[in-house]
């Protein structure tokens, strides 16, 4: 994955295919050769000798003229690569192919296997080269000989000085490369058809087992998928999915698996159903933008590293169904200032923090509380700021 983000973040060049043709001067000297650019009056010819040469478009007849304005409109670099999915094998990275696609709206994805990914870069297209831009500051390109990248021909990529060679194995529609089972027929009760889900189906019972990393903004997992109740959101299903900011859980879900939401950059918003009995090792670990959160009625154990990293968390309220808390649960939560529990005192299951100084609040009637609990203050809820 590095090497195909690394990718848009270098300059490439591409050598490119073009048909031969005679070349009238106004002068009335011929020429054959074939069509490489053609940009601020500057047309670049490749001769049979392979020579690129320079030619005012002014010094060519009319008929040339005429074909490179109708070539330009019809065969600009745009109407060739943006809207499609480049595949490029990476020379020297066995087995390693990465993709490259260009959004009609300015993004830019990368990714392996039509699971494209949103890094927050986006491009503009001057002649035959492609700026790419990140948080507004260029960073960057995509350079191409002429505006006509075709398959099978060689690139070089990397800045100057480190070229690295590879080839493009495909380039094809955009919509083409999508994996959308909900897409296939009617979208299922809520779900949001940005975000492409990948599942598997267990008797009765569906299981989220990925999202397409170019999913963003606010995202709706379904309760029922070709009608069939969804119960569980898997394994790593939606880890690394940086753009995403806000997530809605259905009511069916009973279950959040290790690494679930893990590195959600940007996420600042998740509703967690009572339905929910466990969240898995790592569930929500390196949330940074996740601000508080409510563990709710049902869930019984809060899994190691659960909420590891998450540097805006500030406040946490967990509901009596809690008995057990993990190691290192809530480490590197830097801006955790409260936990509000409303049942008795769960097991610690080794250092919940690390060096977090969170005040701990329980309700009076609650049992099994002391003085400290994971080695942080214990306090009434009505002392609570």
């Amino acid at each position: 994955m590095k090497s195909v983000i690394c990718v848009i973040m270098l300059y490439l060049v591409s050598v490119c295919s073009a048909e031969q043709r005679t070349w009238k001067a106004v002068n009335g000297k011929e020429v054959e050769a074939e069509f490489v650019s053609s940009e601020k009056g500057i047309v670049k010819l490749k001769l049979k000798s392979g020579k690129v040469v320079n030619v005012p478009l002014n010094k060519l007849s009319k008929s040339d003229q005429g074909f490179i304005k109708a070539k330009s409109s019809s065969d600009s670099l745009a109407n060739n690569i943006v809207g499609k999915v480049m595949t490029l094998e990476l020379e020297g990275n066995l087995g390693v192919v990465g993709q490259v696609q260009l959004n009609e709206d300015g993004r830019i994805m990368t990714g392996e296997n039509g699971d494209l990914e949103d890094l927050g870069l986006t491009y503009k297209i001057e002649g035959n080269e492609v700026l790419i831009f990140q948080d507004g500051k260029r960073n960057g390109g995509i350079s191409f000989s002429c505006s006509s990248p075709k398959v099978s021909d060689q690139i070089e990529m990397g800045p100057k000085g480190s070229k690295q060679k590879s080839t493009i194995l495909k380039i094809e529609a955009a919509q083409e490369m999508l994996n959308n089972p909900l897409a296939k027929g009617k979208p299922a009760k809520n779900v949001s058809v940005r975000a492409p889900f990948k599942y598997k189906t267990e008797g009765d019972k569906v299981t989220i087992t990925g999202c397409q990393k170019r999913a963003s903004g606010e995202l709706v997992i379904p309760d029922t998928i070709k009608g069939k109740l969804v119960t569980t959101i898997g394994d790593s299903a939606f880890r690394g999915c940086t753009s995403l900011k806000s997530i809605t859980i259905p009511d069916s879900v009973t279950s959040i698996g290790n690494y679930a939401f893990e590195a959600c950059l940007r996420l600042t918003n998740i509703t967690i159903p009572d339905g929910v009995t466990r969240i898995g090792a790592n569930a929500f670990a390196g949330c940074g933008s996740l601000t508080s959160i409510t563990i709710p009625d049902g869930v019984t154990s809060i899994g190691e590293s659960a909420f590891f990293g998450c540097s805006d968390l500030t406040s946490i309220t967990i509901h009596d169904s809690v008995t057990s808390i993990e190691l290192g649960a809530f480490s590197l939560c830097s801006s955790l200032t409260a936990l509000t529990f409303l049942g008795d005192a769960p097991k610690a299951k080794g250092l919940v923090f690390m060096d977090e100084t969170p005040t701990i609040y329980r309700k009076p009637e609650a049992k099994g509380w002391g003085d400290t609990w994971g080695g942080r203050p214990v306090k009434l809820i009505s002392e609570k700021p």
